[in-house]
Order: structure tokens, then C-alpha cells, then sequence
């Protein structure tokens, strides 16, 4: 219960001061994509997709037209990062918490991706997390594919 709670303290101190290193902005519009696909928890390899998909399986991302890159999901995580276009496709690196099957720990990502364009967007985006938790290293990855919305 300690090393918990401790992690949970870093990982609340680690959000504040990235919310006051990033500042604040003038609200702007972005996108809000729901992807789904099977995560890698850290067991093994990647899990099959749940049909219907499981909290699990699901990452909501919210992106603005700066590119910055808000993503939430069971596996990896929270992570916050710049996203870089190159055409359709990006590379996207940050950082946040890092979530696995084995322990939660704070750590970089990266990710890279296509989309398409227009308003309604289809994409398919691969995450790779690294972490250092109670137990050591903690790498978490997926693969999914997911629907954007431009606002």
C-alpha cells in the first residue's frame, strides 16, 4: 500500500508540473477520436480484441490544432505528448502515466500512425510506453483503430 499511494503522489506531482510547464493557451478546436484494438498489458504478447471491446480495448484522444496529444486508456495509460505530421501519417512522443498488468510507473511514449482527412476521420495507430514501476521495467504497447471527429 505505500509504494501506491508513493506512486500515486509522483504521478500527481508529475501532471501539475506538466500542466504549468505547457501553460495555458487560448482555447482552440481539435479533434476527439475514439479508437479500439487489443493492448500488449505486459503478459505475453497482445491480447485478442473483446468483442463487444472491453474498457481495455478502448483509448479516447483528444488532439488540438497545435498538436497536442491528450490520450486516455486502461493500457498504456495517461500520456500527453506533440504529435509531428508528415502528410497522413504522424510520429507522436510525450510521456505520462504508464499502466500494465505489471504495476503503474511514470515513463515516455511514442507512436506513430495514419489518418485520413476530412471531418470524420478512420485511423490505425501503434503506442509503445516505457515506465519503471515497483517491479522494474513496464512496457505496455497496442495497436488500434479508431473514428476522429474535427470540431
Amino acid at each position: 500500500m505505500i509504494t501506491c499511494r508513493f506512486t500515486k503522489k509522483i504521478a500527481a506531482q508529475a501532471l501539475l508540473a506538466l500542466s504549468v510547464a505547457l501553460g495555458t493557451t487560448e482555447a482552440t478546436a481539435g479533434m476527439l477520436i475514439l479508437r479500439a484494438g487489443p493492448p500488449s498489458v505486459g503478459t505475453g504478447g497482445a491480447n485478442p480484441m473483446g468483442i463487444p471491446p472491453s474498457a481495455v480495448d478502448l483509448e479516447l484522444a483528444w488532439i488540438t490544432q497545435s498538436n497536442w496529444e491528450t490520450s486516455l486508456s486502461a493500457v498504456p495509460g495517461l500520456l500527453i505528448g506533440k504529435r509531428f505530421d508528415i502528410g497522413n501519417y504522424y510520429v507522436g512522443l510525450g510521456g505520462g502515466i504508464v499502466i500494465s498488468s505489471n504495476g503503474v510507473g511514470l515513463g515516455p511514449y511514442s507512436s506513430f500512425g495514419f489518418e485520413t482527412e476530412g471531418t470524420v476521420r478512420f485511423g490505425i495507430e501503434y503506442k509503445q510506453a516505457l515506465a519503471i514501476s515497483g517491479v522494474g521495467l513496464i512496457s505496455p504497447s497496442a495497436l488500434r483503430l479508431g473514428l476522429g471527429y474535427v470540431f
